[in-house]
Protein backbone atom coordinates (compact mmCIF):
# COMPACT_ATOMS: atom_id res chain seq x y z
CA UNK A 1 0.00 0.00 0.00
CA UNK A 2 0.51 3.40 -0.34
CA UNK A 3 1.72 6.27 2.07
CA UNK A 4 -0.14 9.31 2.27
CA UNK A 5 1.59 12.68 3.45
CA UNK A 6 -0.11 15.34 3.76
CA UNK A 7 1.44 18.87 4.24
CA UNK A 8 -0.65 21.57 5.64
CA UNK A 9 0.52 25.42 6.07
CA UNK A 10 -1.22 29.35 6.93
CA UNK A 11 -2.72 31.03 3.73
CA UNK A 12 -0.50 34.33 3.70
CA UNK A 13 1.09 33.90 7.38
CA UNK A 14 3.47 36.90 5.84
CA UNK A 15 0.79 39.03 5.31
CA UNK A 16 -1.59 38.09 8.07
CA UNK A 17 0.73 37.67 10.89
CA UNK A 18 4.84 38.08 10.52
CA UNK A 19 4.23 41.40 8.61
CA UNK A 20 1.17 42.55 11.27
CA UNK A 21 2.10 40.99 14.76
CA UNK A 22 5.48 40.09 16.85
CA UNK A 23 7.12 37.33 16.50
CA UNK A 24 5.06 35.66 19.81
CA UNK A 25 2.11 36.90 18.92
CA UNK A 26 2.31 35.44 15.33
CA UNK A 27 4.04 32.23 17.18
CA UNK A 28 0.58 31.77 19.58
CA UNK A 29 -1.83 32.71 16.37
CA UNK A 30 0.13 29.76 14.17
CA UNK A 31 0.33 27.28 17.35
CA UNK A 32 -3.60 27.68 18.21
CA UNK A 33 -3.96 26.26 14.62
CA UNK A 34 -1.75 23.67 14.27
CA UNK A 35 -2.85 22.81 17.94
CA UNK A 36 -6.40 22.25 16.45
CA UNK A 37 -5.53 20.75 13.17
CA UNK A 38 -3.77 18.34 15.14
CA UNK A 39 -6.31 16.72 17.24
CA UNK A 40 -8.68 16.83 14.60
CA UNK A 41 -6.20 15.07 12.05
CA UNK A 42 -6.05 12.67 15.25
CA UNK A 43 -9.83 12.10 16.55
CA UNK A 44 -11.45 12.01 13.24
CA UNK A 45 -8.77 10.56 11.00
CA UNK A 46 -6.49 8.68 13.28
CA UNK A 47 -3.62 10.58 11.88
CA UNK A 48 -0.58 11.65 13.48
CA UNK A 49 0.40 15.16 12.37
CA UNK A 50 3.74 17.42 13.44
CA UNK A 51 5.04 20.37 13.55
CA UNK A 52 7.97 20.39 11.37
CA UNK A 53 8.86 25.11 11.75
CA UNK A 54 7.69 28.19 10.44
CA UNK A 55 4.10 27.89 9.76
CA UNK A 56 3.95 23.94 8.39
CA UNK A 57 2.32 20.84 9.58
CA UNK A 58 3.44 17.65 8.07
CA UNK A 59 0.56 14.92 8.60
CA UNK A 60 0.84 10.78 8.23
CA UNK A 61 -2.86 9.73 7.23
CA UNK A 62 -4.69 6.77 6.12
CA UNK A 63 -6.05 6.88 2.81
CA UNK A 64 -7.96 10.37 2.64
CA UNK A 65 -9.76 12.19 -0.36
CA UNK A 66 -9.27 15.47 -1.27
CA UNK A 67 -13.12 16.14 1.06
CA UNK A 68 -11.76 14.79 4.00
CA UNK A 69 -8.71 17.24 3.56
CA UNK A 70 -11.25 20.22 3.27
CA UNK A 71 -13.00 19.42 5.79
CA UNK A 72 -9.96 19.28 8.44
CA UNK A 73 -9.02 22.87 6.84
CA UNK A 74 -12.63 24.28 7.42
CA UNK A 75 -12.52 22.80 10.74
CA UNK A 76 -9.54 24.52 11.66
CA UNK A 77 -10.70 27.93 10.18
CA UNK A 78 -13.78 27.62 11.82
CA UNK A 79 -12.72 26.45 15.47
CA UNK A 80 -9.45 29.37 15.68
CA UNK A 81 -10.03 32.02 12.44
CA UNK A 82 -6.95 30.23 10.63
CA UNK A 83 -7.38 30.18 7.04
CA UNK A 84 -5.15 26.59 6.27
CA UNK A 85 -4.31 24.95 2.42
CA UNK A 86 -2.67 21.67 2.33
CA UNK A 87 -1.23 19.33 -0.32
CA UNK A 88 -1.37 15.91 -0.48
CA UNK A 89 0.59 13.11 -1.68
CA UNK A 90 0.95 9.51 -1.97
CA UNK A 91 3.96 7.07 -2.79
CA UNK A 92 5.97 3.81 -1.99
CA UNK A 93 7.96 5.86 0.49
CA UNK A 94 7.27 8.69 2.75
CA UNK A 95 9.79 10.55 0.53
CA UNK A 96 8.05 9.96 -2.56
CA UNK A 97 4.65 10.39 -0.87
CA UNK A 98 6.31 13.51 1.06
CA UNK A 99 7.67 15.06 -2.42
CA UNK A 100 3.98 14.72 -3.88
CA UNK A 101 2.35 16.63 -1.28
CA UNK A 102 4.93 19.29 -1.58
CA UNK A 103 4.25 19.39 -5.03
CA UNK A 104 0.49 19.35 -4.47
CA UNK A 105 0.81 22.10 -1.82
CA UNK A 106 2.84 24.51 -4.17
CA UNK A 107 -0.55 23.75 -7.06
CA UNK A 108 -2.43 25.41 -3.87
CA UNK A 109 -0.42 28.21 -3.50
CA UNK A 110 -0.53 28.97 -7.46
CA UNK A 111 -3.90 28.56 -7.39
CA UNK A 112 -5.53 29.18 -4.74
CA UNK A 113 -7.43 26.57 -4.14
CA UNK A 114 -7.29 25.24 -0.02
CA UNK A 115 -6.70 21.59 -1.05
CA UNK A 116 -4.68 19.88 -3.59
CA UNK A 117 -4.01 16.05 -4.28
CA UNK A 118 -1.27 15.02 -5.93
CA UNK A 119 -3.10 11.37 -7.11
CA UNK A 120 -4.07 10.58 -10.93
CA UNK A 121 -7.25 9.56 -9.57
CA UNK A 122 -8.10 12.59 -7.45
CA UNK A 123 -11.37 14.21 -8.22
CA UNK A 124 -12.87 17.74 -7.19
CA UNK A 125 -14.79 18.47 -4.21
CA UNK A 126 -16.57 21.26 -5.27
Amino acid sequence: DDVQIAHFDVVDATGKYTDRLNAFDTFVEIEQAYAELMRYMRRTHDSLSFFVGGDNVIAVCPDLDAAAYRDAVEHVGEAVDVDLQVGAGRGETAGEAGMAAKHALEQSRATGDAVQVGWLDARPTD
